[in-house]
């Protein structure tokens, strides 16, 4: 409903994803470059890994996180990749460098995953598409849009409905959201109005999420 029950300690430059599983919740630190781990009862501050570069769990600006029963996904933005990790932040791998071809990204942004999935979805903003890779080791599953599919980067989500799995894909400068399942087939699409009116002077300038 809204009411405010806890904040995390000072410390974070410029939070942007948001990953949890069970206990614990992980913020990228744009900034920072870095993920720090927050419990999921009180917001206290647990942990940290990561710094500024580009060898094996370091960053460049990360923006998406996303975690699952084993492993937890970094989107490292600048650098033009997807990390993964353990849950402890002990690094298992990646995938990508700057391009456009099947196992390039360019400026991945967002990340997202369902409980009991064996799909990462990797909103590879630069090339204006989605991807989904294995989230055992990171191999290509499938992917929608493709560069030059859209004409606008995308944004991503994923959320349960009462009819199961659903992925949010969010296009911020054209006020719409499309519906896909997990194997990204689409189930539907909304605008959201953005003029704004003396009925409802509120205005959207951009959407970056949905819940």
């Amino acid at each position: 409903d809204g009411t405010f029950l806890c904040k995390t300690p000072a410390g974070l430059s410029c939070p942007m994803g948001v990953g949890n599983y069970m206990f614990y919740f992980y913020v990228a630190d744009l900034l920072q470059h870095k993920v720090r781990k927050y419990s999921w009862d009180d917001a206290s501050y647990h942990s940290e890994f990561g710094s500024y570069g580009t060898g094996d769990g370091e960053f460049n600006g990360p923006v998406g996180v996303a975690a699952t029963w084993e492993h937890l996904y970094v989107a490292d933005t600048g650098n033009h990749r997807v990390q993964m990790f353990t849950l402890a932040g002990v690094y298992k791998g990646e995938y990508g460098s700057q391009g456009e071809k099947v196992n390039f990204l360019n400026a991945p942004y967002g990340l997202a995953t369902f409980p009991g999935s064996n799909n990462l979805y990797v909103c590879d903003s630069g090339n204006y598409r989605i991807v989904a890779r294995s989230t055992a080791d990171l191999t290509f599953v499938r992917w929608l849009g493709r560069p030059g599919g859209w004409s606008t980067y995308p944004h991503i989500a994923a959320d349960l409905d009462h009819l199961g799995q659903i992925l949010f894909i969010i296009f911020p400068h054209s006020f719409r959201v499309d519906r896909y399942d997990p194997n990204l087939n689409v189930l539907g699409s909304f605008n959201i109005w953005h003029h704004a009116t003396n009925a409802n002077p509120r205005k959207v300038y951009s959407i970056t999420g949905v819940s």
